[in-house]
C-alpha cells in the first residue's frame, strides 16, 4: 500500500513537471494560428524545419519517456499518453484523501494540454 501511494505521487510529479515542460515547448513554436513553425512550411526551408522538427522530437523524448515508463505507455503517442494519465488519476486518487489537490490538478492540466494539442492541431495536422 506505502509503495504504491509513493509511486503514485511519485508519477504524478513527473506527469505535472512533463506536461508544464510540455506547455513550454509550444510556446516555443510560437502561437497556433501564425507560428514558426507555419512559417519555415510555407517559406519551404525543409532543412530548417527538419531542424526544428528533430529538436521538437529530441525535447519530446526527453520530457515524456520518463514518465511513460513510471505509466506504461507509448512517449511517442500523444493520445496513449493521456490514456494512461486517467490510470495515473485513478492511481493518486486510491492513495486517498490527502491526494485529492493533486488529482484536481492533474485533471485540470491533462485538460488544459488536450485542448492545446486540439487547437494546435487543427491548424498545423503535420507540424507535431
Amino acid at each position: 500500500q506505502e509503495g504504491q501511494e509513493s509511486q503514485a505521487f511519485a508519477t504524478a510529479a513527473a506527469l505535472s513537471h512533463a506536461v508544464k515542460a510540455t506547455h513550454e515547448l509550444l510556446d516555443s513554436l510560437g502561437d497556433a494560428s501564425g507560428d514558426a513553425m507555419g512559417e519555415w512550411q510555407t517559406q519551404n526551408a525543409s532543412m530548417q524545419f527538419q531542424r526544428i522538427k528533430k529538436q521538437f522530437q529530441s525535447q519530446w523524448d526527453a520530457m515524456w519517456l520518463p514518465v511513460c515508463r513510471k505509466m506504461n505507455c507509448d512517449h511517442t503517442n500523444f493520445w496513449d499518453i493521456i490514456l494512461s494519465s486517467y490510470g495515473q488519476t485513478m492511481a493518486l486518487m486510491q492513495t486517498g484523501p490527502r491526494a485529492f489537490a493533486k488529482v484536481k490538478v492533474e485533471i485540470r492540466n491533462r485538460a488544459a494540454l488536450q485542448r492545446r494539442f486540439q487547437e494546435r492541431l487543427a491548424v498545423h495536422p503535420v507540424s507535431l
